[in-house]
């Protein structure tokens, strides 16, 4: 049975500390392997990634852990540090095969099991001339 990155957990926490307290919506990006590709994006939070991502937004109706009553609120970091993460949400995703352009041409959202993740670094690629 795998289990997941402790370190990355601890990333995915702080990236969902950065996206709450960010007047630019999470400014905290990564760069994460996965099967042999590397995927780019910015952490976000589930509830986040269920609202925005247009399939999501189908579904009628939250998962009853992002519906109780006060959801809307900010899980202070102590207490989110606290919590075993299994998922990891991206905004912005993009991936990059070796040998060929990145993929999709507009960025995407992306959800992962913490536990699928081969390797991680923190910040995002950027286009070079």
């Amino acid at each position: 049975m795998s289990t997941s990155d402790a370190l990355l957990e601890l990333i995915v926490k702080l990236g969902l500390e950065a996206d709450r307290t960010s007047e630019k919506n999470g400014e905290f990006s990564v760069i994460l392997q996965c099967g042999g590709v590397l995927i780019s994006g910015r952490i976000i939070s589930e509830r986040d990634f269920i609202i925005a991502n247009p399939v999501t937004a189908l579904v009628d109706g939250m998962p009853p852990h992002l519906m109780h009553e006060g959801a809307e609120a900010p899980i202070p970091l102590i207490e989110s540090l606290k919590r075993k993460m299994e998922y990891i949400h991206l905004i912005d995703a993009v991936f990059m095969v070796p040998g060929s352009n990145p993929w999709p041409p507009a960025p995407i959202y992306w959800r992962a099991r913490l536990d699928r993740i081969d390797g991680f670094t923190i910040g995002r690629f950027t286009k070079t001339q």
